[in-house]
This record gives structure tokens, C-alpha cells and sequence, in this order.
């Protein structure tokens, strides 16, 4: 298995391991080569997992949340995480914090940081926001959580909020993503034998993705 970047190695890699425990009797079956094969993607898929299992329990489900197979993630972290986007919120926003925020605008809020959980993951994955205006938003938060948000003051009252999200998200990834990159170039390190990365630091082997070498092996850059 090819892991191409960190993002699509967390989803394949759970994706391998679901396969693999689909049933409770391991069963072989086809050729040698095949079942060799399985086998290697297990291990491979394993290394990526076990990084992603030891990263606090914060990072570890803002990344399964995002790019992680539903089956893996569970409304549970889905919720933290959404609550983790709204407590930063409070943080860098007086008016958001919990002492102040009334309880309507406290549920708005939760809405739209789940909208900016799905704007980052599409973003990330497929480079294409699916929310662009204030009406994109105030349609979804009024179709998922049947709350209303005017429109014509979204910019002025949410703005920063959604901003400020969108940071958070930003600041645990580039906490997260390195440690599960550098994991994704061990692999490749198995498969062809090209880097050391003994010698590389995290913040060095999250972008070694993108170098030359990583192109000439086969992969494509993350």
C-alpha cells in the first residue's frame, strides 16, 4: 500500500485494519503473492496506527474526526472535538466565552464549528470549500440543527468565530500531522529503502513528503 501523504494514510491505514478484523477466523485465501501482500498492508497499516493511537486523546480525534473512516471516529469524539473548536473560540473571543455567551448564540456556535470541521476536511482532502458565503452556512446549520442565523450580520457577529476555529484546527495539526508523517516515511523507508529517517526530525520528515525522492520512488506528493 502507497500512503501519499499523512491525511490519506490515517484513512487508509484504519481502512486496511477494518478489512483485516472484518471477520473473527483470519481466512487466506487466492495466491501466495496476494496473501503476502495483505499481509505487508497490515503492517504497514499498523505502523501508521500506532502512531496515531499515542497522540493525546485531543489530537488523536480532531484527526480521525477529520480524516479518519466514520466506523473509527463515533459521535463521542465528534462532539469533543466540536466542543474543543468552541472552547478555543472562547479563549481568543470575549464575547464567545462561557461566562458571556448567551445560551442561543452558545448553540449557533457549536453548529458552525461543525461546519468548519467539514470545510477544513474538504478543504484538505479535495482543496474545495463547501462553504463560501454566510448563506452557505446559515443553510446548513438551519438544515442539521434546525437553529436560524440571519444572514445579512453573519459577517460581523461570526467571522472571527469561524476564523478562529479554523486556527485551532491549524494549531493542533501542525502539532499531530509531523508525528504521523514521519511514521508514512518509515513506511516508504521499508518499501524502498531511500531515507534514513533516523536522522530526521518530525517537522523535517513532514516534508520530506513533497521532495524529488519521494516522486522518483513513486509516490506523489503530499
Amino acid at each position: 500500500m502507497k500512503f501519499i501523504s499523512a491525511r490519506q494514510a490515517i484513512y487508509a491505514a484504519y481502512a486496511i485494519h477494518l478489512g483485516s478484523t472484518s471477520s473473527m477466523e483470519p481466512q487466506i485465501h487466492g495466491s501466495k503473492q496476494n496473501n503476502i501482500g495483505k499481509l505487508l498492508n497490515a503492517f504497514e497499516a499498523g505502523h501508521i496506527i500506532s502512531v496515531v493511537e499515542k497522540l493525546p486523546i485531543p489530537q488523536k480525534e480532531l484527526l480521525m474526526v477529520l480524516y479518519g473512516p466514520m466506523l473509527f471516529t463515533g459521535r463521542c469524539a465528534h462532539a469533543r472535538t466540536v466542543q474543543l473548536l468552541c472552547d478555543y473560540v472562547g479563549t481568543k473571543l470575549a464575547r464567545f466565552s462561557p461566562g458571556t455567551i448567551k445560551q442561543p448564540h452558545q448553540h449557533r456556535l457549536w453548529a458552525l464549528m461543525d461546519c468548519v470541521l467539514k470545510n477544513y476536511q474538504s478543504d484538505a482532502l479535495r482543496h474545495e470549500k463547501l462553504f463560501t458565503k454566510p448563506l452557505h452556512f446559515c443553510a446548513e446549520v438551519d438544515r442539521l440543527y434546525d437553529l436560524k442565523i440571519e444572514a445579512n450580520h453573519f459577517s460581523r457577529i461570526w467571522d472571527d468565530a469561524l476564523r478562529a476555529g479554523t486556527e485551532c484546527i491549524d494549531k493542533i495539526e501542525a502539532i499531530a500531522l509531523p508525528k504521523v508523517s514521519k511514521a508514512v516515511v518509515k513506511v516508504w523507508h521499508l518499501q524502498s529503502d531511500f531515507i534514513d529517517t533516523d536522522v530526521l526530525s518530525d517537522d523535517q520528515a513532514a516534508h520530506y513528503l513533497t521532495y524529488n525522492e519521494v516522486k522518483q520512488a513513486g509516490g506523489v506528493a503530499a
